[in-house]
Parts: structure tokens; C-alpha cells; sequence
């Protein structure tokens, strides 16, 4: 089956491109010397017997070397993601020029779901969706579209294998495609070219903080993204380590070749502390009067989002949010008092409206419980004149914080 001799993906300034006839050359002799240590005298002599050792290796079979301590790195762990493996771009780089050229050596794709290739062809989908990505279907490589992924799960060695695959959709191969698509974690190249705002990155880490009131678009991959954050599977775990600036996969990220990837991990940072930052829902509801109908009335209603806990979702302020609003935390804090202060022209009105409140959970650094039974409060009563407004916090030992960086405008 003869392929295109190169594939090119391209986001913006950047694009890499995989070179079946070239590739990196220093690169390949290092894994051709790591090869030939790795076979026994027997079979090298075999190899010799039969004529040059290099040529008697198939693309596919020098695949399947590169590859030898990865599947057992990855067979080893509990799980089946992929991207705690933590390949370099250089080595996937590689990896798909053998993987071209051991398609142009068969007569189809059938051989990589075998139970010799299937848990390479699934390291492969994640590592490719992790890098190259689009969302466009024309960039999709055509490996990722002629392996019957089905048969690859089936094959893959992994243990309870139909537990790591999302019956989200219509039938077909689409589940079995992006179940290991997701083993990969996130697509760092779609996530800077298709959506400028970040709005699936946010609501992702949203729901990995327990918030469920949310409308992720109804495409396979939306759906199968959700899926592993509500069972905790490989996007949960990705997501938990990259909001770690410390931990190993986000320190790999950061020094990691290609520029979407580290741009990838910079991005979940900063948005994770944006979302800890806002805790809270506001809405006005606005009523009018059965008797009087050009009569209405006006309240503000504040409502806690939930936090996850140990996988658990609780409606408390964790320290770590607290600190995020600006709290210096100690063991005399105790309480919070959250309200909204309402403005005028500019300047603050007398006699800010509690809202909640919040009592620790026992110490501190454990944070902190809501009173209010609902999770919400609801201001009825307000200033009769005013033309902005902004939540505060307020502890119990006089420090203050204003959680809106900016006043919120009435009408806006």
C-alpha cells in the first residue's frame, strides 16, 4: 500500500514534517545501534546468515524494536495512557516515518491491529493526537484512518480493555477512535489554532473541579473529553497533573520541542488559576407583580460552585482558592464573609450587603464550609440608586480581598 513519502502538519508559524526517505539521520543511528544491542548473538547471526542484517529487517520490524521498552514501560502501568510516557517529538517523529514505510511494505493496514502492533498503534494515536491533531479531517494521517481500531483495543494486551472505551455515540468506529485518541490527554496544536478563547479548556477544568452546569458541543470528541473527566480517566489525570507547575509531565511540557506543547501547558495554568479564582455564580432575577404589571422587583442571587475533593465534589472555599482571592492564611482565620458593595458614579455606597459566609473545616488549611444550607445567598434589599457593584471577602481578622478585578456594570 504506497503512501504519500511525507506528512505535514502546520498551526500558524510552526509546522514539522515527517520525511519517510530522510527523517533525522543522527537520530535513527541512535536507535539502529540501541536495535542491534538488543538482539541476542542468535539471531544476529541468524540475520548474517542470510545476507546484510539491515536489510533483513522489515520497516515494521524495526518498528517494533523501537518500540520494545516503551510497550512494557506502558504495559506496566496501571492505566493505558499514554501520556505519562512522555515521548520526546524526535522519537515520534521517527516512529511515523517507520510506521509510513511499513505501510508501503504491506498490502494494508490490517497488520497494526494484530496483537504485535496494536499496543503500538494505540501509543501511536495518542502520541499523534497530543502532537499533531487539527480537527481537520484532511490532515488526519492515513494509518490513523485505515486501522480498525476496534480490533486494535481487542488486541491492545490492556487489561479490562472496555473499560477505557466510551460508548458516548452512534455506532461505529468513532468511539473506538477517540477513546484512544484520549489517551494522549489534550491536542496541543487544535487547542491554539481552533479556539482562540479557550473555552473547552476552561470548562474542562471546570468540570475537573466539580461543576456540572455546563454545554460542551456535541461532537465525538467533546463528549469523549467529558466522559473521561466525569470517570476520572486519562484527561482527569492529565488535567491534575498539568495544573502542578511542579509535577514531571508539566516540567516536561515546559522544555518539550514543539512550541504548541509548551504553549499548551502555560495555557491550562493560567486558565486553572482563573477558574479557582472564580468561585462564584451571580444572575439577577428580576419578578413582577401579579397585581401591578408595570410593577417589578429586582434581587441578586449568588450561588458557590462546587470544588472536588479527593474525587469527591463539595460545596466549600479551599485554601487554595482563598489564596487565590488574596487571604494570607493562619490558624486564627476562621471565617469568611463574602458581600457585594454597590457604587455609584464611582464611588462605593455605605453598608456592603453580606452575601455568605463561610466557617472552617475544623483548621484552616482544610478550608472552608458554607453556612447557607442552599450554597447560594440572595439579596432582596438593595440600594435604591446604583450603577455598579463587585463582590468582597472578609475574614475574621480584618484582611479584605475584592474578588472582581472590575466593577460589574448594571445593563452590562
Amino acid at each position: 500500500m504506497k503512501l504519500s513519502d511525507s506528512k505535514e502538519y502546520t498551526n500558524g508559524n510552526h509546522a514539522f514534517k515527517h520525511d519517510v526517505n530522510s527523517g533525522n539521520h543522527a537520530f535513527k543511528h541512535d536507535i539502529l545501534n540501541d536495535m542491534l544491542k538488543s538482539m541476542s548473538s542468535g539471531n544476529m547471526l541468524k540475520s548474517m546468515s542470510s545476507g546484510n542484517m539491515l536489510k533483513s529487517m522489515s520497516s515494521g520490524n524495526m518498528l517494533k524494536s523501537m518500540f520494545s521498552d516503551t510497550v512494557e514501560r506502558w504495559r506496566g502501568q496501571r492505566t493505558p495512557y499514554v501520556w505519562p510516557l512522555m515521548l520526546s517529538l524526535r522519537f515520534f517523529t521517527e516512529a511515523e516515518r517507520l510506521l509510513f514505510k511499513a505501510l508501503d511494505e504491506e498490502e494494508s493496514a490490517s497488520f497494526l491491529s494484530d496483537t504485535e502492533f496494536a499496543p503500538i498503534s494505540l501509543i501511536m494515536l495518542g502520541e499523534w493526537y497530543k502532537r499533531g491533531y487539527t480537527g481537520v479531517s484532511d490532515d488526519t494521517p492515513q494509518w490513523v484512518r485505515e486501522i480498525d481500531w476496534r480490533r486494535a483495543w481487542e488486541n491492545s494486551g490492556v487489561r479490562n480493555w472496555k473499560r477505557w472505551v466510551y460508548s458516548f455515540t452512534q455506532s461505529g468506529n468513532q468511539s473506538w477512535l477517540y477513546s484512544g485518541m484520549v489517551l494522549g490527554g489534550l491536542a496541543c496544536v487544535f487547542e491554539h489554532s481552533h479556539d482562540r478563547s479557550n473555552r473547552l479548556l476552561r470548562d474542562l477544568c471546570r468540570l475537573f473541579h466539580g461543576e456540572e452546569d455546563l454545554q460542551l458541543d456535541a461532537s465525538a470528541r467533546a463528549q469523549a473529553l467529558r466522559a473521561s473527566i466525569e470517570q476520572q480517566g486519562s484527561v482527569y489525570r492529565f488535567i491534575m497533573e498539568m495544573t502542578d507547575a511542579h509535577s514531571e509531565l508539566s516540567v516536561s511540557f515546559s522544555t518539550d520541542e514543539q512550541e504548541e506543547v509548551r504553549n499548551l501547558r502555560n495555557t491550562i495554568l493560567r486558565i486553572n488559576r482563573e477558574v479557582i479564582q472564580g468561585k462564584l455564580n451571580s444572575e439577577w432575577i428580576i419578578t413582577t407583580s401579579p397585581y401591578q404589571q408595570d410593577t417589578i422587583s429586582k434581587s441578586l442571587r449568588v450561588k458557590l460552585r462546587p470544588e472536588r475533593v479527593d474525587g469527591e465534589k463539595r460545596w466549600f472555599l479551599s485554601r487554595e482558592r482563598a489564596e487565590e482571592w488574596g487571604f494570607h492564611i493562619h490558624g486564627d482565620l476562621t471565617e469568611i464573609t463574602l458581600s457585594a458593595r454597590f457604587y455609584l458614579e464611582g464611588s462605593a455606597l455605605p453598608d456592603d450587603i453580606e452575601v455568605l459566609h463561610f466557617q472552617t473545616a475544623g483548621k484552616a488549611s482544610a478550608g472552608f464550609n458554607t453556612i447557607e444550607p442552599e450554597h447560594m445567598g440572595v439579596i432582596d434589599r438593595m440600594p435604591q440608586q446604583f450603577d455598579a457593584w463587585r463582590l468582597v471577602a472578609r475574614a475574621n481578622d480584618g484582611q479584605e480581598v475584592e474578588i472582581d478585578a472590575t466593577l460589574n456594570k448594571v445593563g452590562e
